[in-house]
């Protein structure tokens, strides 16, 4: 799978699962007590990388992954939009003063529905943390509200 060429393709989960059937690397994370998303100039299947991870390591403590947005497949796709980039937007903070070099920005469903707010804090955002604050457990919590199915 490659990144949509057109918007009317679809857009781009920035956090993706691992396992999605057409999922991408298009980050991996650095640092040890504050970790960060440095991008990959363009996104690779995880194959393509080489790395064979020790066990214990899940793909997604070293990588970030994209997908085609799984819409209403998704618990935090409700009422047409991604209610995780949302969350995100309103209760993390900045962690980058400008937009980071990502290869997925036109196709990112959180930059379509966010914009810059967005990107500047997604290289914080890791899909897989060890020591998870209450703040990510709230932000990582889809609503509980039922899915609107009509967009």
């Amino acid at each position: 799978m490659s990144v949509p060429r057109r918007a009317e393709e679809g857009l781009m989960c920035p956090s993706a699962p691992h396992d999605s059937e057409d999922s991408l690397v298009f980050g991996v994370v650095t640092g040890v007590d504050q970790t960060s998303v440095t991008y990959l100039s363009e996104p690779v299947p995880e194959s393509a990388l080489g790395v064979v991870l020790p066990d214990g390591v899940e793909p997604t403590q070293v990588f970030r992954f994209t997908a085609k947005c799984a819409e209403h497949k998704c618990r935090h796709f409700q009422d047409c939009k991604c209610t995780l980039g949302d969350r995100i937007v309103k209760m993390l903070p900045t962690v980058s003063e400008s937009l980071p070099k990502c290869s997925i920005r036109g196709h990112c469903r959180w930059f379509r529905e966010r914009g810059r707010a967005a990107c500047l804090r997604c290289p914080g955002i890791v899909s897989h943390e060890t020591r998870v604050s209450d703040q990510i457990a709230e932000v990582s919590t889809p609503p509980d509200l039922c899915k609107t199915k009509s967009c």
